[in-house]
């Protein structure tokens, strides 16, 4: 199906929801620890130095002095920061264990996977001496814009069975409850419509000709998630977020979120920090998404 917008036909999104819910899950409450893998839109300076694990504290719960070096405005948090910071954390103390890095791909992740949490955090949740328990630890996986990066045709099975071997891989570690993030429509950056008037000069820029391929991916993520929960129901929570929706819904109505009209197209607005990363409000109004939904998801009865 496809919804029109103010940028052009763009594809219906992938519908967030609970995929499957665990008899871990006992609710957005009881989560103590975020594991968080991805790239810059979730970097928070963590993920430079291979061999130094993440060490949130109360005192420090993104693991270095908040917010961090993200890729919003200087001195300014990411949607991690806003995430376990009042006033969207309340009272709760929650720790984040970030290895994303900007830049990063699917085979980064599985490095981030692989090389860095299963070999150090993720050594002591398989033996049982770490802090982390299946019930008070959410997984979190938001990955894929730099893979859509290239173009060409949208059929990314080899590198999503790369992904998906990696999360079977937490699985097997002991990890129970997940959270997937689609990627955003990014042929709406500002970077993708300045390359857009260079190529099309005739034509409005802000249409977005890379939609399909970011459609393609949501809908072969999802996919995926859908059969990973499968494999592993009853045990496993897979609750799939949809950041294109987000990002969707902010820029066909900037004004209903506090942004001018402009700002849907600026690098360096209150919207877009640059050419493709987004501002620290931007990755606020994420954050409130995430723990809307997580809100919602209700304890299992199990």
């Amino acid at each position: 199906m496809v919804s029109e917008s103010k940028s052009g036909p763009q594809p219906e999104s992938t519908d967030s929801g609970i995929i499957s819910l665990g008899s871990s899950w006992r609710g957005w409450g009881a989560i103590k620890n975020i594991v968080v893998f991805g790239d810059s839109y979730s970097d928070v300076g963590t993920a430079y130095n291979p061999r130094r694990e993440p060490c949130p504290t109360p005192e420090e719960p993104l693991g270095v002095p908040f917010p961090g070096t993200t890729f919003a405005e200087e001195g300014q948090p990411n949607w991690l920061g806003h995430l376990i910071s009042a006033p969207l954390n309340g009272s709760a103390e929650r720790l984040v264990y970030c290895y994303a890095g900007g830049g990063d791909t699917v085979n980064i992740v599985r490095g981030q996977i692989r090389g860095r949490f299963l070999r150090q955090a993720g050594a002591g949740v398989a033996a049982g001496t770490w802090s982390i328990t299946p019930e008070n630890t959410l997984f979190c996986t938001w990955i894929g814009i730099n893979d859509c990066g290239g173009g060409g045709t949208p059929n990314y099975n080899s590198i999503l069975t790369m992904l998906f071997l990696s999360q079977e891989e937490l699985y097997e570690a002991g990890a129970r409850n997940f959270l997937f993030l689609d990627v955003p429509p990014a042929g709406r950056a500002p970077g993708s419509i300045a390359a857009a008037a260079r190529t099309w000069m005739n034509e409005d820029p802000r249409i977005d000709r890379r939609a399909h391929i970011y459609a393609a991916w949501n809908t072969q993520f999802a996919e995926r998630v859908r059969m990973m929960a499968s494999k592993h129901t009853p045990e496993m929570t897979a609750l799939l977020l949809s950041s294109h929706k987000i990002f969707t819904s902010v820029l066909d109505n900037p004004t209903v979120y506090g942004f001018e009209a402009d700002d849907v197209v600026t690098s360096g607005g209150a919207i877009w920090f640059d050419y493709l990363h987004p501002t620290s409000k931007m990755h606020e109004i994420i954050a409130k998404e995430v723990i809307s939904f997580l809100e919602n998801v209700n304890p299992s009865k199990a």
